[in-house]
Formats: C-alpha cells, structure tokens, sequence
C-alpha cells in the first residue's frame, strides 16, 4: 500500500508535504469534514510513502480530538505511533503520542497519558539536531503540554514564557496564538482574570489572523467568563454567543457542552433560575453525546446542577446528582476532579438537611465540617472549590453559633478566616483575597474595630476596582457605605452590645455569606446607582478652601461646608499619596469621600450610593496627580495657596459637572 522508502527531507524531519499541509489549514478552520474526504482520499493510494501515510493518520487523530469520538482518534493515533516506531522517526513519534496526550487528558485516563507522554519526551530528546526549526516547533509543544496545572503558577509560567520566546524566533504564529492563550489560561486558573485578558485579546488576535477556529472560539469564550466574572454582563453574552456559533460550527459537542454551561452561568447571575437550569441540563446533555464524560468539565457542570437544584429547593435532584457524581468518581484515581466535586455535593446536601431543621446525628455534623475544611484548605487546584467549600464552612459555624452560643464554634468561624486569608495573601489570589478581607472587614467588627474594618474594607475595595471586579467592588462599597451608617452607633455601643449574637446580627456577615455560598451577587447588586452630586470642594495645605462647586440650586448651608472642612483638615492621611485609599465619612445626612495629594485636600460630597461616586472621583484624583485636562493650569496655584483666576473657575466648574453631575 505504501512504499518504505525515507523520501524527502522535509518528510522524514516530520514535516508535511505541500498537500498535507493544505489539509491541515483546513484543520485548522474547522472545515473537518472536508480534510476527512481529502485524507482518506490520499490514504486509498498506491505507494504512499509510509511517512505520508503517518501524517495523514496524525491529521485524523487531532480532526477526532476536536469533534470527537475520542475512539477514531485514539485509533488514528495508536496506528500512526505503531507505525512511526517500526520505520524510528523520533519526529513522527513524537507528533503521534503528543496529541494522544491532550486526547487521554480530557477523557480522564490519567495513567495512558503517563505513559504517551513520555513516549514524546524520549522521541524529542533523541532528536539531533536541536537547533531546526521543525525541532523548536516540537519543544514549544511539549512544554506547553508536559505539565498540569498542580505543577505550580510559577512553573509553568516559565515554561509557557519559554514556548514564547520559541514562537517568537521561529516566526511561528499559529503555535504563538496559542501560548498566549495557554497564558491567558494560566493566569484565569490561579484567579487572576484581569492579567489573563489582555492575553486573550492577543490570542484573539492571532486566531483571527491564521484562521484558527479553535482559538477564536477558546478565546472568546474565555474572554466571555472573566467579563462575567467583572460584572459586566452583556459583554460576556456577545462573547459566549460568538464562542457558541464557532463551537456549532466546527460541530464539537464537548466545547458546546462547556459553552452552554457558561450560558446558564450568565443566566445565573441574572437571577433567571430556570434558564440557568435549563441551560446546565442542556450542557450536561452534550457532554454525553459527546461520549466525553471523563473530563472535569462534565462533574463541574453535575456540581452546578446540584447547587441550583438545592436552591431551587428540590432537594431529591440534589440526591440523585450526589448519587450520579459518586458513580462518577468511582471511575477515577484519587486524585481526579470528579472525587472533590462529590465529596462538595455531599457536604452541601447534608448541610442543607441541617440548616433546614432535619436533625441530623453528631457523626454527620462532624463529617460535614470535616469534608468543608479539606476541600478548602487543599492545595488550590480549582480556587471557586476551595471558595464555596469555605464560605459553606463559614456559613456552618454561623449556623452552629446562632443554635449553641459556643464561643469555641465562633473562635473557629475566625481561626478559618484567619487562616484562609493567609493562603489567600499566599496565593496572590486576587478576587479570593478582596472576598476574605470583605468578610475579616465583618469579623473586625464585632470585636468593635472599626478602624480595622474600614482599613479591610478599603483594601478590598482597592484590588476589586484595581482588577475590574464590579460587581464584587459594589458589594464592597455597599458594605462600607452601611458601615458608615452604623459608624456611631459601634462607637458608642461597646458596653450596650455584651454578646456576640447581638453583635453579629449588626454586621453585614451573614448576608454576604448567605451571597457568597449562593454564588449569588445579583444583578440587582451591580446595577450602578449614579449618586445625586451636591458639592465639590478643595481644601489647600493652610486649610482656607481653594475652590467650591455648588450642584445643587439651593444654597448649601455653611454649617455643612465647615463640617466638611474640619473633617478632611484633621483626617490623617498616609504619607504614599499615590497609594492611599479613599477615605469616606457622612457629614449632615450627605455622603462624602476625600484624598489628599499633592497636599490639596479633594472632597466630593453627594447623596446616595457610593461605588459609582468613587469611580467618577478616582478619574479626577489621578488626573489632579498627573497635573493633566484642566488639572495643567490650576493644581500649582491650589499648591501655592494662590487664587484661582475667573477663566480657570469656569473651565474647572465646566469639567466638574460633566464628570459628576
């Protein structure tokens, strides 16, 4: 059938022929049905020279990766790895066990891919000629293949930013494409979202230019999560719409499982239970005709259902998805996804029993809390696990308080987040660590320090807005702003409020525990509530007031100006002006924020909500700081404690309003 003779270089280097390359661009635009007829084409003639024959069967195998069934592309594989040793092409090799590799990845069989994988690693390392391009080309694929994410950030991080460096210098922009969307992936996976866009815009970018289907439609749908996850929802619907019509168009039932699980997401934060439902149900349904139900997406989505399932209050489809994820795991070592999604399902289902009023035996208490406390203090794999297996632990002890008055169980409700925020401060997790500061901000309360629960809070505040996160920095802000309201009242009631219980009941933790294991920030929350502006002034370093803007059009009264003043005049503010936080106070019934820079002291005072005054006031800060816009003419004269000259007031006058008013 085909002839063993080693013909052309490129050929037996691994490299593909004119035709065959031709093909593989088809691959690589999703027109798979059209490279199947051309491969098998070629596979049906005459003297094909086997390295040829090889090729053709790699081809098939990544078509199959892609739109499964895994069974014809394990079987391409397998025959084109057999085949590639008997004629001791390390190239071929190589290029056969590599994508068996991703192939055994995601349908679970965690051993196979051992043993593939070090088939390639042995194949690349007996190449020569270390320095051809065909070689580097290998390279970068094998490290951006070798290792899972339990290899560490750092690790792979100089691995991936290695892979770069060989895309960059052999001109390679298809294997570019995707190591900046494997970067991306790295930075999303260890909860650093914002860092992972820009990586996918760029690999965004490259798909478009080479024509990758799967990277268009990787990206976008990565893109769409992190929008979502930042609040900013219709953002990540056009994204996940665009990623589902390449998914249907390349016909890959297993990416418009994962897609379709992204839509009920979207659906869930909109408050739409049984769209969510519908949509997680439909995810669930492609995974299985997809015959891929070994990969950790598949248990995820069965995890989702369960949580919905329990808040929609049926508590037998709960059950019978516990049953289904135990059958799951069974099938799978340890150390596999599915084994951590269940043990969860199980927890929540038992606590759900418990915090409904079923009475439920000592043995069961203590398994609940002993399953919350592994899952979230084991080593992060999947950081929303270790979140929801903490905030349902948290939420436990609150539980067991309000039932006992046991200070041992409220100690414990602190040591937990005490010792989360570590990890969290250890992980550099961004979202992770603004949540556990929002909820040690709660914790600080109650032992009625509200300087350290102002200084969490703004901290919190700081990386949600620094990172992008809207709607958890309105949920913070909103925190604040109530604890303003109550600022007072925990000033004066240190001897009136002797008991934790009543303490606790003043504080915000509950509520937001009560979000947070219901994954449940709502729309609602992040709708911004533009504040009513009333006045803007600038305090210079001698204390005399530089400048005034009035917005509303009765006279305010002087009794709230010189309250204002006295205020900020007396503030201490950190000595890092660039760095220090936004501070607030309520003066009058009228909200107000300041910042010091520069020494001018800036305060903007207003009714209503706080985030999005804050937002508008942030824009001016650092303008003010750069000496930028109006800023140019006017701050040296503030600085100086100079007047302020008519034509400057208009305009500075004119430039306040439209960013406040």
């Amino acid at each position: 059938m085909f002839c063993l003779g080693k013909s052309w270089g490129e050929i037996v280097k691994g490299s593909l022929s004119p035709k065959l390359k031709e093909i593989e661009k088809m691959v690589i635009q999703g027109k798979y049905n059209q490279a199947l007829v051309q491969l098998d084409h070629n596979l049906e003639k005459e003297n094909l020279f086997i390295e040829e024959y090889i090729n053709c069967k790699i081809l098939k195998t990544r078509i199959y990766y892609l739109i499964q069934p895994y069974s014809l592309a394990l079987e391409n594989g397998n025959e084109a790895l057999q085949k590639s040793k008997e004629i001791g092409n390390h190239y071929l090799i190589f290029d056969s066990a590599i994508w068996m590799t991703w192939i055994y990845t995601l349908s679970g069989r965690i051993n196979e891919r051992k043993e593939v994988l070090e088939i390639a690693k042995q194949a690349i390392n007996s190449i020569e000629d270390k320095k051809s391009t065909e070689y580097l080309r290998r390279e970068s694929f094998y490290l951006r293949s070798s290792k899972g994410y339990s290899a560490g950030f750092e690790v792979i991080l100089e691995d991936l930013n290695q892979c770069l460096k060989i895309a960059n210098q052999i001109n390679d922009d298809y294997e570019k494409g995707w190591i900046l969307f494997y970067l991306g992936n790295l930075y999303n996976f260890f909860d650093k979202s914002s860092e992972a866009l820009p990586f996918y815009v760029q690999s965004l970018i490259v798909g478009e230019r080479t024509g990758d289907i799967e990277l268009k439609m990787g990206s976008e749908g990565n893109m769409s999560d992190i929008y979502m996850l930042r609040g900013e929802l219709d953002e990540a619907f056009q994204h996940m719409t665009k990623a589902l019509a390449l998914a249907e168009k390349m016909n890959s039932p297993f990416i418009i499982g994962i897609l379709l699980g992204s839509i009920g997401n979207y659906y869930w934060y909109k408050g739409d239970i049984e769209s969510t439902y519908s949509y997680y149900e439909r995810s669930i349904d492609s995974f299985e005709k997809a015959k891929n139900t070994k990969h950790w997406h598949y248990p995820m989505i069965i995890y989702e259902l369960a949580r919905i399932s329990l808040e929609m209050g049926d508590v037998r489809r709960a059950l019978e998805i516990q049953d289904k994820l135990e059958s799951i795991k069974n099938l799978h070592e340890e150390k596999h996804q599915s084994h951590r999604f269940f043990k969860i399902v199980k927890a929540l289902n038992l606590k759900h029993q418990l915090t409904q009023g079923k009475e439920i035996d000592s043995n069961k208490k203590l398994e609940i809390e002993n399953i919350l406390e592994d899952l979230s203090f084991a080593k992060f794999v999947f950081a929303n696990i270790n979140k929801t297996a903490l905030f349902h632990l948290c939420d436990l002890y609150v539980h067991e308080y309000h039932l006992s008055k046991d200070l041992s169980v409220f100690e414990k409700l602190k040591n937990t987040i005490s010792r989360f925020l570590k990890i969290a401060e250890e992980q550099k997790s961004s979202i992770l660590l603004a949540e556990v500061y929002l909820l040690e901000s709660q914790l600080a309360l109650i032992e009625y320090n509200t300087s350290k629960a102002r200084t969490l809070l703004n901290k919190a505040q700081m990386i949600a807005d620094e990172k992008g996160i809207h709607k958890l920095g309105t949920l913070i802000s909103n925190a604040h702003d109530e604890l303003i309201e109550q600022l007072d009242l925990w000033n004066s009631s240190t001897n009136q409020l002797p008991d934790i219980i009543d303490r606790l009941e003043l504080t915000n933790l509950e509520e937001l525990l009560n979000r947070f294991v219901k994954n449940k920030i709502s729309y609602e929350d992040i709708i911004l509530e533009n504040e009513k502006p009333s006045l803007f002034l600038i305090v210079n370093q001698n204390g005399s007031i530089s400048y005034t803007e009035n917005f509303e059009s009765s006279y305010l009264s002087e009794n709230l100006i010189n309250k204002l003043t006295e205020t900020i005049i007396n503030h201490e503010f950190a000595q890092n002006d660039s760095s220090s936080f936004i501070e607030r106070t309520k003066v009058n019934g009228y909200n107000a924020i300041f910042q010091e820079i520069k020494g001018a002291k800036l305060c903007y005072a207003f009714i209503g909500k706080s985030y999005s005054a804050i937002n508008k006031f942030r824009v001016l800060v650092q303008e003010f700081q750069d000496s930028i816009s109006i800023w140019s003419n006017i701050r040296e004269k503030i600085q100086s404690q100079l007047s302020i000259e008519l034509d400057d007031r208009v305009q500075l006058s004119t430039y306040i309003q439209n960013l406040f008013a």
